[in-house]
């Protein structure tokens, strides 16, 4: 019954500048709702969220998407997120639309992507993110970016440098899209 569905979000109620990603901000919420009120839409669909923070709008996606790849930069970022889609897999076992179970291991993806580093799912992390293995790309993961049906992101202009970045980002990924025929 989608009437006892709840999220479970840990995030920071202010920060400073470097730690805005650990807070939830209002167009997360705004596009949570266009997602829940348009869920046919990213039924079965593959999705990536750009900077995705603690999660809200990409874990919520998840409930109707066949694969959705939460990604941020930043390391604190990435546990944060990593301890949300945890604590919300419950949300992704059931396929709504189908009325049978999903393979929930695999539907949110929490991944690293620095739209600044120049690369885009190189399958790698920079060697100062070491530690933080388990959110590389794995090669399966970059093979699906190229089949990628919505790139979805909420309050990421903060600063006017991460415009270039924002759009360079976007455009790799339609590019990488575009060898594949799409």
């Amino acid at each position: 019954d989608e009437k006892n569905h709840y999220l479970t979000i840990v995030h920071s109620l202010a920060t400073s500048l470097e730690n805005v990603g650990t807070q939830v901000w209002s167009g997360a919420f705004l596009l949570a709702d266009y997602i829940l009120s348009n869920k046919h839409i990213f039924t079965n669909k593959t999705a990536l969220e750009l900077g995705a923070g603690p999660g809200i709008s990409g874990i919520v996606l998840s409930m109707f998407a066949k694969r959705c790849f939460l990604t941020d930069h930043s390391p604190e970022v990435l546990e944060i997120l990593s301890r949300n889609v945890e604590a919300n897999r419950h949300l992704f076992t059931f396929d709504r639309y189908n009325h049978c179970s999903k393979d929930e291991g695999s539907v949110a993806k929490v991944r690293f992507f620095d739209w600044f580093d120049g690369t885009i799912c190189s399958g790698t992390t920079p060697s100062k993110f070491s530690s933080l293995g388990r959110f590389e790309w794995e090669k399966n993961d970059i093979n699906e970016t190229k089949n990628i049906d919505f790139v979805i992101a909420s309050d990421v202009i903060y600063d006017e440098d991460a415009v270039g970045a924002l759009f360079d980002a976007l455009e790799k990924l339609m590019r990488s899209g575009e060898s594949q025929g799409r």
